[in-house]
């Protein structure tokens, strides 16, 4: 998982940094069109801005009539708007400004260090819409917030060679994958501002929220397909970065929208209050903060918790359309395995006999073990002569699950087997997902067949509807990672998080997905697709403080979202 091993600086170590860099670095040409420039910028808030640049490289800014500081700068220029940032000498403060000379509109972004967060290196950002003031009043329209950016992903390289994808499928939230360096090929998300310059350039704005705190801002020319702006903040090793860059890029795709036609995502609106600006503390955003939720328990916790309540299967509602959920999607429980007698081996060593009693109980023992085990289970019918069951091995403490697909069209098995324990916190989830075979009377396994990963989901998107309550985005964003997204009470995107995965394919119409939500709790899901009913069937399996050890199944409704063209991305350098 892309955990970030930060230092919680202190704002003495935060200013020191940003004094010694004073300006921004830029390794492509910055601009000087903003020399000899004079002009004041009003906005709709608390903040105007007096001008005068004397170069390519220092201004003086007044800020609300305050004395002029004199500061160093640097521009880019896209498409006729220009970004342009400084830091205000003394301070944990750095503005940037976007300004579009052709209609007279700006967009202040108002940016600290040391704000009312945990982390004093997470970047703050504060913005306002407003104009060039030549003493005519305001105009009628600014600058807005806006969905129309919703659903895009796009491929970048800016001029440090670097490369990363980025996928929008939220009005709140991003994420990125990139394609360098240590975290490559893991997808991370980040709270997001989008707003709307013109009907082709937009100004994006994310700070890795919960990683190392960075915000990045950039014009992004739609028409053109290039960005250019600005990093602020420290990396993954401590190194301060106030740098501008330049990016050209590729559209991979489009998702569809689920807000109305007549919402263009000038508010965001989440469950019924207004995200950005709304009278909370200074730069406040909705920023799913999972450490803080759920904080990593011991093992001793673990096994304590475990013992206290262990229960498969129980009463407790999930709004992922478990038991008793309003309006569940959950597929039919299935009789299908009651009576049978068979074993399943796996290429990688497991092998458990099985015994189903009725279609609620089994008998289970390891191979060669004496004694079995009777549990409970669930079943699925979920393709033609294909199961999905799934119990916990309540013997050991605490309990594993096995989470297991029976093809017997082909006598082939795929098994998720999953533990407690792993390098970050006891309570995470192992997981593993075993391919083999189905022995036992009237099966006649292949000797070499078999079930297998696949990248063949990468790229594709679906909403899930789980129950009356619970709906969301999926993004198979890499090999090995994915994103989700909550709707809001519109149907825009609203909050994401990601985790790593797994993809096995069990036929060409059917797949088994799994995930661990490390550094959220640390609970795993695994499902079976079904893509001919566009429904799947899974279990959910994990540990908490409160709850112990809990097994619960789901099942949802999907819809096709959209596809990003990016496999190609992840193949490996020559």
């Amino acid at each position: 998982m892309h955990r970030i091993e930060y230092t919680n600086l202190t704002p003495e170590q935060i200013g020191a940094a940003l004094a010694a860099a004073k300006a921004p670095t830029s390794k492509s040409p910055t601009c000087g069109c903003l020399a000899g420039k004079k002009f004041k910028i009003s906005t709709s808030s608390d903040c105007a801005l007096d001008f005068e640049f004397f170069d390519k490289s220092e201004l003086s800014v007044s800020e609300n009539g305050a004395p002029a500081v004199r500061c160093a700068y640097a521009a880019k220029t896209l498409h006729g708007v220009t970004l342009f940032t400084f830091a205000i000498p003394g301070t944990l403060r750095v503005f940037a400004v976007a300004v579009d000379f052709a209609s007279g509109l700006a967009t202040v972004y108002d940016t600290f260090f040391a704000g009312e967060v945990k982390m004093a290196r997470e970047v703050q950002r504060e913005y306002y819409f407003g104009y060039i003031d030549e003493g005519k009043g305001a105009p009628a329209k600014l600058h807005t917030l806006t969905n129309r950016f919703e659903g895009k992903g796009f491929f970048w390289k800016d001029d440090s060679d670097r490369e990363w994808l980025e996928f929008y499928p939220a009005v709140m939230y991003s994420s990125t994958v990139l394609l360098y360096g240590k975290y490559q090929g893991m997808t991370y998300c980040a709270p997001t501002d989008y707003i709307k310059i013109s009907e082709d350039m937009f100004l994006y704005a994310k700070v890795e929220a919960e990683f190392n705190g960075m915000m990045t801002l950039k014009l992004v020319d739609v028409f053109n397909v290039k960005s250019a702006g600005f990093r602020l903040g420290f990396d993954e090793d401590d190194v301060f970065r106030y740098e501008m860059f330049e990016a050209e890029g590729r559209i991979t795709g489009q998702l569809a929208s689920f807000a109305p036609f007549n919402d263009y995502g000038e508010k965001i609106v989440r469950a019924g209050s207004l995200v950005a600006n709304d009278g909370k503390a200074k730069g406040w955003r909705a920023v799913y903060r999972p450490m803080s939720l759920f904080p990593p328990m011991t093992e001793e916790e673990v096994v304590a918790a475990a013992k206290e309540h262990t229960e498969p299967f129980g009463a407790k509602a999930s709004v992922m359309g478990g038991t008793n959920s309003e309006g569940s999607k959950k597929l039919p429980l299935s009789d299908m395995l009651a009576g049978k007698k068979l074993t399943v081996r796996y290429d990688e060593g497991p092998c458990w006999e099985y015994e189903f009693i009725d279609g609620r109980r089994l008998k289970v023992r390891a191979e060669g073990e004496a004694e079995w085990h009777e549990e409970p289970y669930e079943c699925f019918e979920v393709a033609e002569n294909m199961a999905l069951f799934g119990h916990l091995l309540q013997w050991e403490v605490p309990a594993s699950s096995n989470s297991i697909a029976l093809d017997f069209t082909n006598d082939l098995t795929t098994c998720l087997h999953a533990d407690f324990g792993n390098e970050f916190a006891a309570n995470e989830v192992n997981e593993k997902m075993i391919f083999g075979v189905i022995e036992g009377e009237g099966h006649n396994p292949p000797k070499y067949v078999r079930h297998h990963p696949t990248d063949e989901l990468v790229g594709k998107s679906f909403a899930w509807n789980y129950s009356d309550s619970m709906s969301s985005i999926h993004v198979y964003s890499s090999p090995n990672s994915y994103s989700w997204t909550i709707f809001l009470p519109n149907g825009d995107g609203g909050m994401m998080w990601s985790s790593v995965c797994l993809y096995g394919k069990l036929r060409d119409d059917t797949y088994m997905f799994s995930w661990v939500e490390e550094g959220c709790g640390g609970s795993l899901g695994v499902l079976v697709f079904n893509t001919r009913t566009m429904h799947d069937c899974g279990f959910f399996y994990g540990v908490g403080r409160k709850d112990g050890v809990h097994y619960r199944s789901f099942g949802a409704y999907a819809r096709p979202c959209g596809n990003f063209n990016i496999k190609k991305y992840f193949s490996l350098k020559p």
